[in-house]
This record gives structure tokens, C-alpha cells and sequence, in this order.
């Protein structure tokens, strides 16, 4: 899914950058950065390239004078200057090398620009070059960010904005996205913290507030606070897109809780679908205490086996549901007497190296479903995205997709429905699908496993040897795979009502219902 994230990135950069940097800070649209190197670590300061002597004079004489507005203009330019020619460098390098001009300009912020003497839109951009940094050395040597580096960019973020709206906004979702790029659930709890310390005459003001909702919306998924995910999210619903603009800079009109499914689908490895969370918060509140959740991290886990068993079906369909019934009958004539016997009805499921993959984003998993596919063109489908919390006994990961189906409407009709339709819009029939993953962890998964022969000989490099227990190998996760699917019909501003995505019991009014159900057993690299 790395290569997926390469593969979309066109997707969102192309058009709608600014908005899937205030929405889901997306990681993968700003070209990606992490840690010091010994050039940052180095106490000497450094001549910086000539062509921007002017710009680097004028910071280093602010040391002993104030800096007029002519000089910040000249050091604001720069820095806009060298954050454009370091992208382009870096996008030209496909991702494989961080440019020169990265390594002066992090010199040139830490030991030459003084930060006292620097209004708040020369710290943003000195934050954000940092933060670029970080994303870059975090994509090239695949490793978490330095705190030091993340500690430096969060120093310049740390400014008063008085009664500027928009640049209260900014940095609201600057912090955002560097506790992102931090990797760190650390940073969350702060800036969580920092939200709610807000000054209520300042976070009350419209615009302010819409962002100051979806952030701590956020956050709670993050950090498994359901209350607030509760709150939040119905907030959240009637927040209007175009509220959500930065320094009036005009947005795709598409709502955030539809835009996070959207970045979670398209890159599973970069956001989480924080609007699942939502629509399933109810069902988390009772079993996933946030008191009693292992140490909350950013980090992937690996799955090393995967197998199911069909144990229902049922489909209002007559032919599915005869399909259904003779893929049963297999299953129970092949039954057993012992646990041996049974374990051999079980499919193994194939996994490529990169559909091995569970992304762990604080206390939620979002996991790639690579055997349940949905159509993401035309003429491509893609895997369904599963989203959910976790904890060190179980985990609960769900998705819900929403397709229209051709439209083969007579003219009569319409017109029986044109009043109707002047209010709800077009009388429509959509396809359904929801999925859900229910796991309890099993006993410790130990690599010379009989069973799991196929995986061992893969993961001993085909020489057939046993490998040497590690501490690391991963446990067994069993439990059950529910998908549901049916057609329904419905008004096109149904499409974007909340309440109708949120319906847990809309199979009794489908056209076409079928079900199944598999059990499930994974061994998956979670911590011990």
C-alpha cells in the first residue's frame, strides 16, 4: 500500500491540496519528511547560498535590531522561495533524496533566524519547512520523527493571534498536522489538551469553531474518548464545507465526514476513516474502555496467515441463495470429530506482500480487506477499507460503502415523482455493503506452528529451516467476518443525510438482501 499512496498522489495534489491539508492533514499530499542528520546536529553556523543573501543578512542583523517590514518581506519571500524549489527538487528526486537546499534551509532557521523577531506568518512557514523535514526523512529511511526535530517545529508554532480569525485557523491545523507527522500519541493528548484550553471568546467565533470541532473530533477518534467522538461528530455534521476555508481560499464542497472515507479508501496507510468510527461509536462506548486500552501508537502490524470458513448465508435472490446453501453442504460433509479435522475446512486466504498490512493509528486499526473488493472506476476496483478500535483482548473493525446503480427511470415515471423529486431529488436505487470484523486474540503464535507451514517456508527465504523464536512473532486472532450487502431505494438527498448512512437496520426495507458469514483465523504481528 506504499505504492498505492505513490499512485493516488496525484489524486489529491492536483486539486484539492488545501483541502485535504485541513481536513485529514494529508501526509501524503505535501511531499514527505523526518529526523536531524549530522548537518542539523552541527553546532557551526553555516554561509547560505548567495543568490538569498539578502533575506539571510537581514535575519542575521535582527539579533541586534528590529526588523522592519521590508526586511520581513524579503525573509517571508525566501522562505516561500525555498520551500517551492525544495518540493519541485524533491518530486524530481521521486521521494529517493532529500535536496540540498532542505539541509540550508533547516541551518538557516535554526542558526540564523530569530524567532522573537518573526511575526506569526514566519513562523508557519519555518514550521512547516521543519515539518516538511521530518516527512521527508520519515518516507526515505522509514523511521518515526525525531522529537527533537517535531519539539522545534511545535516551538514555532507557539504565538499569540489575537483577533486574526484566519491566522488562528492556521494554526490550529498546523499543530494538527504536526502532531500527525510526529507519529506520536504523545503530541495528540497535548494538542487535545490545547484545544479544549482554547479561550472560548476566541474558539466561539464561526470559522474558528468549525475547525476547532473537526480537530477535536479528531483527536477523540484518536485517543478512544467515545463521549467526545459522540459530541463532536453530531457537531460535526452540520458544519458546512466551505466553513472549513483557509485564508478564503475557496474548497471542494465535500463534507469532511465524506472526505475522510474518501482519503482512507484511496490511502488506508496514511489517514483513518474517522467517519466510521463515528457512525459505530455507540457499539465502543461499553466495550472499549479507554481506561483499560494497551499503550496507544502509530505503528503497522503484519499478518502472517490468514484463513476462513463459511458458516452462513442467505440471500433473498434464489440463485445466490442456492449457490449459498451448496457451498454450506461442502463445509458439513467434509465435518469432523476433533478441533484437527475442523481446522482443515478452513480457506486459506492468499496474501501479496503488500496486502500484509494493518495500520494502527492510536487506538484504531484500519486494515486493507484484500479478498472483498469494490469498484473504484468503471473499469478498477479496490479493497474495502476496514476501520475500528482495539485493545490487548479483542478488535472490532467495520466498513460501510454506498454505490449508486444505473438509473433506468421511464419518462412516465418521472414524472410521477417530479414533486417528490423537486425537494429530495431523484428517486435512485443504490447498492449497500457493510462489513464487519470481530477478533479476540488467541494463544502466542510460534513460527515452527505445523500448521502454518506455507508461511515459514516464505519467511525462511524458501530454505525450508526453522526459524528461531522471536518475542515478536505475533499471536492468533479468531473470531468472525460479517458482510451484508442489498439494493435499496432512496432519494439523492439521502445520499448525504447522516442518519440514513447510520441506519444499522436498513435491510428490512432492501429490495435484494443477501448475508454471510465466515469464521476467521489470523496471526497478525501484534505487540505482546
Amino acid at each position: 500500500y506504499i505504492d498505492m499512496a505513490h499512485k493516488y498522489n496525484s489524486i489529491i495534489t492536483a486539486k484539492n491540496v488545501g483541502l485535504v491539508t485541513i481536513i485529514a492533514a494529508a501526509t501524503a499530499t505535501i511531499i514527505i519528511l523526518n529526523q536531524p542528520t549530522n548537518k542539523l546536529k552541527s553546532k557551526r553556523k553555516r554561509k547560505v547560498a548567495g543568490n538569498a543573501a539578502a533575506g539571510h543578512s537581514a535575519a542575521v542583523d535582527a539579533a541586534s535590531s528590529p526588523l522592519d517590514i521590508s526586511q520581513l518581506a524579503i525573509i517571508q519571500h525566501d522562505l516561500e522561495r525555498r520551500r517551492q524549489e525544495i518540493l519541485n527538487e524533491f518530486e524530481r528526486s521521486h521521494h529517493k533524496k532529500i535536496p540540498d537546499e532542505m539541509h540550508r534551509a533547516m541551518d538557516y532557521i535554526v542558526n540564523e533566524l530569530v524567532l522573537s523577531q518573526c511575526p506569526p506568518q514566519i513562523r508557519l512557514l519555518a514550521s512547516q519547512l521543519i515539518q516538511d523535514y521530518a516527512i521527508m526523512q520519515h518516507n526515505i529511511e522509514a523511521c518515526d520523527p525525531d522529537p527533537q526535530i517535531i519539539a522545534l517545529a511545535k516551538h514555532w508554532l507557539e504565538f499569540d493571534c489575537g483577533d486574526n480569525t484566519a491566522l488562528q485557523i492556521e494554526q490550529i491545523n498546523h499543530r494538527y498536522a504536526l502532531a500527525l507527522r510526529s507519529r506520536s500519541i504523545k503530541e495528540f493528548k497535548h494538542l487535545f489538551a490545547w484545544l479544549q484550553a482554547m479561550d472560548a471568546s476566541h474558539r466561539e467565533r464561526d470559522t474558528i469553531r468549525q475547525n476547532w470541532i473537526l480537530r477535536n473530533f479528531q483527536c477523540a477518534c484518536l485517543l478512544g474518548k467515545w463521549t467526545q467522538v459522540r459530541s463532536f461528530g453530531e457537531e460535526l455534521e452540520r458544519v458546512e464545507p466551505e466553513s472549513l476555508a483557509a485564508n478564503g481560499q475557496q474548497q471542494a464542497p465535500l463534507h469532511p465526514l465524506h472526505l475522510f472515507e474518501y482519503i482512507a479508501l484511496k490511502l488506508p496507510n496514511q489517514s483513518a476513516n474517522f467517519t466510521q468510527v463515528y457512525y459505530n461509536v455507540e457499539r465502543y462506548a461499553p466495550r472499549f474502555d479507554p481506561m483499560l486500552c494497551p499503550p496507544l501508537r502509530f505503528t503497522e502490524w503484519h499478518i502472517k496467515h490468514c484463513a476462513t470458513l463459511l458458516t452462513f448465508g442467505f440471500s433473498t435472490t434464489p440463485q445466490t441463495n442456492h449457490d449459498l446453501q451448496q457451498q454450506l453442504a461442502v463445509g458439513k460433509d467434509d465435518d469432523g470429530d476433533g478441533d484437527g479435522n475442523k481446522q482443515r475446512k478452513y480457506t486459506k486466504v492468499p496474501t501479496s506482500s503488500g496486502s500484509r498490512m494493518m495500520f494502527v493509528y492510536g487506538c484504531l486499526v484500519q486494515f486493507p480487506c484484500f479478498w472483498v473488493q469494490i469498484p473504484a472506476s468503471n473499469t478498477k476496483m479496490q479493497p474495502v477499507v476496514l476501520t475500528g478500535p482495539w485493545n490487548d483482548t479483542e478488535m472490532e473493525l467495520t466498513a460501510s460503502y454506498i454505490r449508486r446503480m444505473p438509473q433506468q427511470n421511464s419518462d412516465e415515471k418521472e414524472r410521477e415523482n417530479g414533486e417528490k423529486e423537486k425537494k429530495k431529488g431523484k428517486l435512485i436505487k443504490v447498492v449497500r455493503s457493510d462489513l464487519r470484523l470481530r477478533l479476540d486474540r488467541k494463544l502466542p503464535f510460534n513460527p515452527n506452528e505445523d500448521s502454518d507451514g506455507d508461511d515459514l517456508k516464505e519467511e525462511s527465504n524458501g530454505n525450508g529451516k526453522n526459524m528461531k523464536k522471536t518475542r515478536h512473532s505475533g499471536w492468533h486472532w479468531k473470531g468472525d467476518f460479517e458482510h451484508e450487502e442489498g439494493v435499496l431505494q432512496c432519494y439523492e438527498h439521502d445520499l448525504n443525510n447522516f442518519q440514513f448512512r447510520k441506519n444499522s437496520e436498513w435491510e428490512s426495507s432492501a429490495l435484494k438482501f443477501t448475508c454471510r458469514t465466515w469464521k476467521i483465523h489470523m496471526v497478525i504481528t501484534t505487540p505482546d
